[in-house]
């Protein structure tokens, strides 16, 4: 009874521990950041199966715009005590593991993603792609197929099995394409299946490299009865860049019937943009068909899926598939195009470059060739655009059909990806094209920036395709301005030189480093035009400052205009002009009101009449250095009306505490102490209502018009 109780525990501890794989995991950076940056692929879960293997953490992830298109084979945020073997297996869509068999007497490609964590050297162990016949089908693995047996090659375990032994626990009637990750090549491991990468190319680093799971001769025997290791026979191995560097590796897989070859390619599309690139790794490998049939009985026909595997390192291995055997086949056509000014649709091909804000047009269509089936439950997307760009409209109509299918609304428009599940069969024999149309606005960027390719997408479970669009730039676009540093206008003695101070920004931004090369100044002095150079124009630091220094002999006593304009490519500042004035070296009046006034109603009491609001007294020293001056105010006639008679009173200068009677004689009003050449002074800014210069009537004063005339001098104070 005691020993019966134990077992039942620990069957229950490892049902919890597999539970825990799929509901328990604690975050992981690395995997999260895979998810988000995985490319466009089938939505998985009707067309394979994960594996069910114990310990496995194999299962189906939601991408960023479809639901279930990312394998994940193996987790890295998962106990190592469970070394893990995830697979992929195709099945046949609606059945819980009834293997699809693709047929092999016609030519055929598959093409995916694979994702392999970002440890580096410390990754393990890879994945493979796999053709099988196994009698297990969907739940076929091999025997102790984690760490370098990859889940499909004989488990290195037994240290007095043989090659026959190999070669019965490993995955049956298959052939592999294994992408190694970790080399595996310790001598004498006996029992650790650490001796695989034992040759010259695989011991090197990681690798590309086939052959024949359930082969005898696929494995090589080292040591003694008791103390057997085994090495792996490497077929055409090729060395490829440690693929465990956070970034998806494209591979595209074509099977040729006639001589019996698989080519592949690995990194052959850049996993930004998903255009073409060169394969970092591209091969032709022969497949003996008997190998995954009898000697009499080639096959015609195999389950394809993915595996991969942990050791006591591990990696994230994740697939996203993108093309396989078996769909429905496409023609796609796509059309982008700027909006010119006069309303036209020019196209845009790839690398153009248009303008910041332009209004851009996408037209995407896929026609499919249904070949007797119907593409029923599909999804069209479009996938996220650039932040540079501000989508406007979207719908998805059949071709050719005036009413849509589908208008996105502005919530989607704001917040792609967006997605749509059609309600109707589409891709039929009567209506086989599907179109989405895009409008968008560029967003004005402050430099120049790649849009990448925009994507449609549509989607079912017989069918997938992708309809890419070109890639383009967007020029930058720049609200340019101009500014006077310090001070408005500038004042200089005469035979000195205007130092001035600018900026030039984008709407008071600085303009990126890049940008601002393609900055140009312009000048013009009083009409006549100036280079930068011939101003001693400076640009200081980065952030747009520039000096300017305008020479004494360009300038003339008085009023001057410095006037500036500013290009930078097709962007044109408002010209920025800046009054230069050359002091005569004088103390002056810089304005005086011609004619002022005072008005009131007279009460036959003494009172005082105040000043109308136009009276202007303002006074400029442009003698250099520290200065005082004195302003003094007479009457020169005194006030009169239109008979001649003098006004009953006295024009007055009041202080807070003290009044000045102002008559025929000079009378000092104000005093002040100047700093700097060229400062000005409002002597009337602090006068109120009741101080500066009144009109003081006596009781007796007569109602009329007055006119006098009051004078204002400048004296120098000691």
């Amino acid at each position: 009874m005691y020993r019966l109780v134990l077992l039942l525990l620990a069957c229950s501890l490892g049902v919890m521990a597999r539970d825990s794989a799929h509901a328990a995991m604690t975050r992981d950076d690395d995997m999260l950041a895979a998810i988000a940056s995985a490319p466009p692929g089938f939505s998985l879960d009707r067309g394979f199966s994960p594996g069910r293997s114990f310990g496995a953490a194999d299962r189906l992830l939601d991408g960023p715009a479809i639901p279930k298109q990312i394998a994940q084979l193996t987790n890295d945020n998962f106990n190592q005590m469970y070394r893990q073997v995830g697979v992929l297996w195709s099945k046949t869509p609606g059945t819980q593991n009834v293997p699809r068999r693709i047929p092999l007497t016609h030519d055929q490609r598959w093409s995916f993603w694979l994702y392999f964590g970002n440890k580096g050297d410390q990754a393990a162990d890879g994945m493979t792609f796999t053709l099988q016949n196994a009698a297990d089908g969907t739940d076929a693995i091999a025997m102790s197929g984690s760490g370098q047996s990859l889940g499909v090659w004989g488990g290195d375990t037994n240290a007095s099995g043989d090659t026959t032994y190999m070669s019965q626990i490993a995955l049956q009637k298959s052939w592999t394409l294994e992408f190694d990750t970790h080399v595996n090549n310790v001598v004498n491991s006996v029992s650790q299946a650490n001796y695989f990468d034992y040759e010259s190319v695989p011991s090197q680093g990681p690798h590309i490299a086939s052959n024949y799971p359930a082969e005898k001769s696929t494995y090589q025997i080292f040591g003694s009865w008791g103390h057997y290791y085994f090495g792996l026979k490497h077929l055409q191995p090729k060395r490829m860049t440690n693929p465990s560097n956070g970034r998806w590796h494209h591979v595209t897989m074509d099977w040729h019937k006639d001589k019996s070859q698989m080519t592949y390619a690995f990194n052959d599309r850049d996993p930004h943009t998903g255009q073409a690139i060169t394969p970092e790794v591209q091969d032709t490998v022969p497949i003996d068909l008997t190998k995954l049939g009898t000697t009499s009985r080639p096959a015609t026909s195999a389950v394809w899926g993915l595996t991969g595997a942990t050791s006591a390192r591990g990696e994230n291995n994740l697939a996203v598939v993108d093309q396989e055997p078996g769909q429905m086949r496409f023609d796609v056509e796509q059309e982008t195009q700027v909006v010119t000014k006069d309303g036209q649709y020019q196209t845009i091909h790839e690398g153009d470059k248009i303008p910041g804000d332009a209004d851009v047009r996408y037209h995407f269509q896929a026609a499919g060739q249904p070949d007797g089936f119907r593409a029923s439950n599909t999804t069209a997307v479009v996938l996220g655009t650039s932040p540079v760009l501000k989508l406007l409209a979207g719908s998805v109509r059949q071709s050719g059909q005036v009413t849509s299918l589908y208008d996105f609304n502005a919530a989607e428009l704001a917040a792609p990806p967006m997605s749509h599940a059609i309600g109707q069969d589409v891709f039929t024999k009567d209506q086989p094209s599907l179109e989405t149309e895009l409008h968008a606005k560029g967003q004005s960027p402050e430099e120049d920036t790649y849009v990448a390719p925009q994507t449609a997408i549509y989607y079912g479970e017989n069918h997938y395709v992708a309809v890419k669009s070109v890639g383009y730039y967007l020029k930058r676009k720049l609200n340019l301005q101009l500014e006077k540093l310090g001070t408005p206008t500038a004042a200089v003695a005469p035979q000195v030189d205007a130092e001035i101070e600018g900026r030039l920004s984008n709407n008071g931004r600085t303009i990126q480093p890049d940008a601002m090369k393609d900055s140009k100044l312009t000048f013009s002095v009083n009409g006549k035009a100036y280079t930068f150079t011939q101003l001693a124009g400076a640009w200081t630091g980065t952030d747009g400052h520039f000096k300017l220094r305008v020479p004494a002999a360009a300038l003339k006593q008085g009023k001057n205009a410095l006037t500036i304009s500013a290009t930078n490519r097709d962007d044109v500042a408002p010209d920025l002009t800046i009054p230069i004035i050359q002091l005569s070296g004088d103390l002056v009046f810089s304005a005086v009101s011609p004619e002022t006034g005072f008005s009131g109603h007279l009460t036959g009491k003494q009172q005082l009449i105040t000043r109308d609001d136009e009276w202007q007294l303002r006074v400029r020293d442009e003698r250099a250095g520290e200065n005082r001056w004195k302003l003094q105010a007479s009457l020169a006639a005194p006030l009169r009306d239109e008979q001649g008679r003098p006004l009953q009173g006295d024009m007055i200068y009041q202080a807070e505490h003290e009044q000045k009677v102002i008559g025929t004689d000079p009378v000092v009003i104000y005093e002040q102490q100047t700093h700097g050449l060229g400062e000005e002074t409002d002597v009337i800014r602090d006068w109120h209502k009741n101080t500066g210069m009144l009109i003081r009537v006596n009781g007796g004063a007569t109602a009329g018009q007055y006119e006098g005339e009051l004078r204002w001098q400048l004296a120098d104070a000691p």
